[in-house]
């Protein structure tokens, strides 16, 4: 089959640009659309300009991931767009020993799409990045699930609606509830610094509010016809958060943590209570 830009999982977002592909960009996409149908995907929502999972969401880092060993990593990030930041993120990119070895772009003034094949200190592979800046997180696991793209892992720091700056968005899906998707996105891990312990706190002191969680899980009925999702939204507010509650604390976690070194972020950085949910 010839190849065409209607085969991405992300092409209806593509077509909100005008532009003109190069043969050279037809090849990138094509090889990238290859890779995608065989290749472990990372998805790291609300990702910023950070880089971490390009250099610890693997199993030389994380021995615990098993075979899982991503050559695909999408991020997502509403605020984040090059006229926000001091310098371009092909800079952060550089600065980070990243190299550049072929790119993609397509942008206008509030959002864009870029496309990157990567070399990175920490691998001999080739790996790819998807980033889509000025996006809402949903609009791209809206793609995923449409497209029934396998995601195992997802790397998650600072969710905007309970830990960050994530509020601009009312139909957003806190991280925290993202193992009620695991079926829709084919999910193994998380690794985020919202450990079980850290979600009963917001609960208890109402920074994860009833209300905040009955919109998420309405939201995630805006991207997936969820069976179990829709169960939930019929108890009371007491049935639901313990249900809620309930179904997370039964998730396996795991302390990344070594010596008193983090073994899944920059160990410059404060997080000092991430861990790796694995999902059953």
């Amino acid at each position: 089959m010839q190849f065409t830009t209607d085969l991405l999982f992300f092409s209806s977002l593509l077509k909100e640009f005008k532009y003109k592909l190069t043969d050279k960009d037809l090849s990138l996409l094509s090889e990238l659309n290859n890779e995608i149908e065989k290749m472990a995907i990372s998805y790291y929502p609300s990702s910023g300009i950070d880089t971490n999972d390009l250099f610890y969401a693997n199993n030389k880092k994380l021995e615990e991931l098993g075979e899982l060993d991503p050559s695909i990593f999408i991020h997502s990030d509403y605020y984040s767009h090059d006229r926000y930041q001091t310098i371009t993120f092909n800079q952060i990119l550089e600065e980070d020993n990243i190299r550049i070895v072929e790119q993609f772009k397509v942008s206008d003034e509030n959002k864009s799409i870029r496309i990157y094949k990567l070399k990175i200190p920490v691998s001999d592979d080739f790996k790819w990045l998807i980033f889509f800046q000025g996006y809402y997180n949903e609009a791209v696991l809206t793609e995923l699930i449409r497209s029934k793209i396998k995601v195992p892992l997802v790397y998650s720091i600072l969710d905007g609606m309970t830990r960050g700056m994530g509020s601009c968005n009312t139909l957003q899906i806190p991280t925290i509830i993202y193992p009620l998707l695991a079926l829709d996105l084919g999910l193994k891990f998380i690794i985020t610094e919202q450990s079980f312990k850290v979600i009963k706190f917001l609960s208890e002191h109402k920074y994860l509010s009833l209300t905040v969680l009955r919109a998420g899980l309405n939201s995630i009925l805006l991207v997936s016809k969820n069976s179990l999702v829709s169960d939930l939204l019929k108890l009371s507010d007491t049935e639901l958060e313990i249900e809620v509650l309930k179904k997370l604390s039964s998730i396996d976690e795991l302390i990344l943590n070594k010596n008193g070194v983090l073994r899944s972020f920059n160990p410059s950085d404060t997080h000092n209570d991430m861990v790796l949910k694995k999902l059953k």
